[in-house]
């Protein structure tokens, strides 16, 4: 902890989600050694950037990989310093940079998208119109808009980006096996899922009336003028990601709201 870091992950990477790099910097930037800790969020990582590549990510890991490099093993120069705490890339293909960690306060400036859904009847079954992705049934990871889900449709205005995790929260009853159902964010522009990433959302399937809350994967999104519809979560039954073939189930599903972090991307 003790070792000056740059952490580099992918905001299409199915393995290893963005949340990882900000659970590891904000342990590092809170020991008690002080230590030095920043972040980059590229296209990549295990997974397949379908986004145009518009300023030059590569350039951009490439230096900050050799600055750290020089001024922390070589021990020349202050290269690493003058790296921007966070840096990332949308879903257009434009890099930004902060002073702040998406964690800290003040880094979402603005206050959160709101969502709502009355919800509905969702059955589960599995592959059935889930999630199941662009690799095919045993591809890696990923997702793909479900025709089997509660949607809810979020509105991201002009001169606004969403930079970390959504949250989710609804009340639900049902009987069945599952032991989870899975949430995404659609744009509705290209039909891709964001991040291509699905999380898994545990629920207990017992008849009794329950209420869950919780983060989503993390994501990037900016407002973009040239693209309509915006932007859907979705509440879907079975992701090949997590395939189990013994989940089914009836779930009853209501009082569905969404908030989505909110950050001007002009500001610092």
């Amino acid at each position: 902890l003790q070792a000056p870091t740059l952490l580099t992950q992918g905001v299409v990477d199915v393995l290893f989600p963005l949340r990882q790099s900000l659970d590891n910097a904000q342990a590092i930037l809170g020991n008690i050694y002080g230590t030095i800790a920043k972040v980059i969020w590229f296209c990549g990582g295990h997974g397949v950037c379908g986004d145009p590549i518009v300023d030059d990510q590569g350039a951009v890991l490439k230096a900050g990989a050799l600055a750290y490099l020089e001024q922390y093993v070589k021990g020349t120069g202050s290269a690493a310093t003058a790296i921007p705490n966070f840096q990332w890339f949308d879903q257009l293909g434009k890099g930004y940079e902060s002073v702040l960690l998406p964690y800290e306060l003040g880094f979402n400036n603005l206050g959160p998208i709101p969502g709502s859904s009355d919800g509905g009847f969702l059955p589960i079954v599995p592959i059935l119109g889930g999630s199941n992705g662009q690799g095919g049934l045993y591809g890696l990871g990923g997702g793909s808009p479900a025709s089997n889900a509660i949607n809810v449709a979020i509105t991201v205005g002009a001169g606004t980006q969403v930079v970390g995790a959504p949250k989710v929260s609804f009340d639900y009853q049902g009987i069945g096996t599952t032991r989870a159902v899975y949430a995404q964010v659609v744009n509705n522009a290209t039909g891709q899922i964001l991040g291509n990433v699905v999380t898994p959302l545990p629920v207990t399937l017992d008849g009794k009336q329950h209420t869950l809350t919780m983060d989503l994967s993390d994501i990037v999104y900016t407002y973009d003028p040239k693209a309509l519809g915006g932007l859907t979560v979705q509440i879907t039954s079975s992701a090949s990601a997590y395939e189990n073939f013994t989940s089914f189930g009836l779930m009853n599903i209501s009082n569905v709201k969404v908030a989505m972090p909110n950050r001007n991307p002009n500001l610092p």
